[in-house]
């Protein structure tokens, strides 16, 4: 289940895309139509598990540099690099941090990877500025823009 709003209203998740060559640079005000998306547990799993665990996997294979572990990557660690599912269980806080500081194109472009069509979206999401885990649900938050037709 996915949900979409730009600008307070409700957008067919299919009109949206992901802006995949400039994700996270800011946009001018005039531009920028903010955004909110909610996802389901099991809609965020299906999409994005896969992902994560290379990603964890990868990290586990270079604790060589542990003293230079900080932030999220000790943190990320410390917990024994969950599994994406068991992380939005037991360490969604850490989580939440994770896919805003770390991994926020590849969580937004995993999410809106598996289009249809890119002539059909109305709207580009540009950054991910909150992310939020409870309930069975992970909202984002950012700025999007119109796609020019």
């Amino acid at each position: 289940m996915r949900y979409c709003e730009v600008d307070q209203n409700k957008v067919d998740c299919s009109a949206v895309t992901v802006d995949f060559h400039s994700f996270g640079k800011a946009l001018s005000p005039q531009y920028s139509k903010a955004y909110r998306l909610v996802v389901d547990f099991a809609g965020a799993a299906t999409r994005f598990s896969a992902f994560y665990q290379s990603f964890v996997e990868r990290e586990a294979e270079d604790e060589g540099f542990e003293e230079d572990l900080e932030g999220d990557y000790l943190r990320l660690r410390e917990t024994g690099y969950l599994s994406f599912e068991r992380m939005l269980s037991e360490q969604p806080e850490l989580l939440s941090s994770v896919l805003l500081r770390l991994l926020p194109s590849e969580f937004i472009g995993y999410l809106f990877r598996q289009r249809e069509t890119e002539n059909v979206a109305q709207f580009a999401l540009q950054t991910l500025t909150n992310v939020s885990i409870a309930d069975g649900l992970i909202t984002c938050e950012g700025e999007s823009f119109v796609v020019a037709r």
